[in-house]
């Protein structure tokens, strides 16, 4: 489904996911949240380094609103559609 700017406000507004993103090269995983507090859905991420895939689910653990994120703690070249 699209949404314009109006429509994702109203999304916030009802409590549902305005749209689905990924984060590459996740790190602690600043961009998962700020997408969740954009109300995104975070469908997977993608972290190599192990202490930050570490941090990552550790930041994460707590914040199980909705689906939880897929973490693949690999090499983004070894991911495969």
């Amino acid at each position: 489904m699209l949404y314009t700017l109006f429509d994702q406000t109203t999304a916030l507004e009802k409590d549902e996911t305005a749209f689905r993103v990924v984060d590459l090269f996740a790190g602690a995983g600043g961009f998962s949240l700020a997408a969740r507090h954009c109300n995104a859905e975070v469908v997977f991420a993608v972290e190599n380094d192990p202490n930050a895939v570490k941090t990552y689910k550790e930041n994460f653990s707590s914040l199980s609103k909705g689906k939880k994120t897929v973490l693949y703690d690999t090499c983004i070249q070894k991911l495969s559609a």
